[in-house]
């Protein structure tokens, strides 16, 4: 049978967007909202089953945490985890004080996910922490530092570390929950972090799109980065990522006992005819330095943390579904996985699907997805994994 992938995707890579993005030279800051856009939940057009009482105990709905916590993070909202425990080991920053353990809370600021496990945290500007300030800067104490909460572990199960997570909600989303029986009183119980026919959206052109424009991005960034250390004023920010890959400051910090597990990794990349070079500096004069380095900033920070978050979300409900064990949506026909290729000069093994080829000849388009054990330090625990 002749293979055959959608009329969308073929546009797609032969589209004015990709082609962009797959030439350096071209900018691309104007496709950043849009693809954004395609990405954004819209809590309220969804039509979730209710979740009803069964001999008293509220069953589970299937909207799924991940669209409703989107729906939070789009309006600011404040949220309270009563009890917490980190997955992590336990750090202590230089400049920080924790006031208290229990009752994590503050405004949802993002959704965040790991780059190889399959974690996703949710990322607040916690209340419980008391920064210093600095008396010789006239920099005064300060209350609310960014954390990052794990909500789904290592391996892409629910975290146990927490138990469930407060809010108020507004007037339209009280109204939501009650319109669609989703609450009984003030509870709303989740099955699934990410709903699990998502996984089609992998073989979508939205989705490759989005992954060849984080790459581009994170090239884009690298580049400017680089050049930049060439000039007077404060060098590219140096920190490091935590379990949720959120990016924190360089401090002195103290990490507590860990032990070391071992966890399915997980990696999607892209193939595609790449071309061209970054332009130049735009200046070189304070202002456009200054300019390009705030650019390259909410980019690694803000922009591409964002896109990350909706295709590892897709990438979980694939793995979920079995890798690619349920086959192929209803667009595509006659295609299989390549298991086992390897790229030239290269050694890793994935497995290959070949979406479209342009022309004769030239590189086609396709996706390869890989798993690998990968060590990961965690608190230590009585109890075994």
């Amino acid at each position: 049978m002749p293979k055959r992938t959608a009329d969308a995707f073929r546009s797609m890579a032969n589209g004015p967007a990709l082609q962009s993005i797959l030439d350096r030279s071209q900018p691309v800051d104007a496709l950043l909202e849009p693809v954004a856009a395609h990405w954004s939940y819209d809590l309220y057009s969804r039509r979730p089953g209710p979740a009803l009482l069964e001999n008293g105990v509220l069953k589970p709905t299937d909207l799924d945490l991940a669209c409703f916590l989107s729906a939070l993070t789009d309006r600011g909202a404040v949220i309270n985890l009563p009890t917490y425990k980190s997955r992590r080991p336990k750090t202590e920053r230089e400049g920080e004080h924790v006031v208290s353990a229990a009752n994590r809370h503050g405004p949802v600021v993002g959704l965040v996910s790991n780059k190889a496990t399959l974690s996703f945290s949710v990322l607040v500007r916690d209340h419980n922490v008391i920064v210093a300030g600095d008396e010789a800067r006239g920099v005064r104490d300060s209350v609310g530092a960014y954390r990052a909460f794990m909500l789904v572990d290592l391996e892409g199960a629910w975290h146990e570390g927490w138990k469930r997570i407060e809010f108020m909600p507004s007037a339209k989303e009280n109204d939501f929950l009650t319109d669609k029986r989703l609450w009984t009183g003030n509870t709303v119980v989740f099955e699934n972090f990410v709903h699990p026919n998502r996984w089609v959206s992998l073989y979508g052109s939205h989705y490759f799109l989005t992954k060849c424009l984080i790459q581009r991005l994170k090239e884009e960034v690298s580049h400017y980065n680089a050049l930049l250390k060439a000039f007077p004023g404060p060098a590219p920010a140096e920190g490091e990522e935590d379990e949720g890959g959120v990016f924190t400051p360089s401090r002195k910090t103290e990490r507590g006992e860990a032990r070391a597990i071992e966890v399915q990794a997980f990696e999607v990349e892209t193939d595609a005819p790449w071309r061209g070079e970054f332009p130049p500096l735009p200046g070189t004069d304070a202002v456009s330095v200054a300019a390009m380095r705030e650019r390259c900033r909410r980019l690694r920070y803000e922009v591409v943390p964002e896109m990350q978050f909706a295709v590892r979300a897709t990438e979980l409900a694939f793995v979920r579904a079995g890798l690619d064990a349920k086959g192929f949506p209803s667009w595509i026909s006659g295609a299989r996985w390549e298991h086992g290729y390897v790229q030239p000069k290269k050694r890793k093994e994935w497995s290959r699907l070949v979406m479209t080829q342009l022309a004769p000849g030239q590189m086609g388009f396709a996706l390869r997805y890989r798993t690998w054990a990968k060590t990961e330090q965690v608190a230590p625990s009585s109890e075994e994994d």
